[in-house]
């Protein structure tokens, strides 16, 4: 529930409503840079330098490990081996 108090309400004369186009448009504005003035949470120099640094990480991670995928040659004969009794060398296998 919103306290009236907490809330400025800009209205035309006396309360009333505006009585032109023009005065609606003032009042509106008014409202709107209130709210704007109120709600502002960071100076634009602190949203250049967040967005900066989120810009930083990003590139950071997309930055992908080099990881080494190659198979040996003879790794199916090695995987038989290591399977097998063993009873002779490897080289002999």
């Amino acid at each position: 529930q919103l306290s009236m108090s907490a809330v400025a309400v800009v209205t035309g004369p006396k309360g009333k409503a505006a009585s032109s186009k023009e005065e609606d448009m003032a009042l509106t504005l008014q409202i709107i840079l209130d709210h704007e003035a109120r709600s502002a949470t960071v100076s634009k120099e602190q949203f250049i330098s967040q967005t900066e640094e989120a810009a930083a990480v990003d590139a950071e991670e997309s930055v992908p490990e080099e990881i080494d995928i190659s198979i040996p040659y003879d790794a199916a004969a090695m995987l038989a081996y290591e399977a097998s009794d063993k009873s002779m060398a490897y080289d002999a296998f």
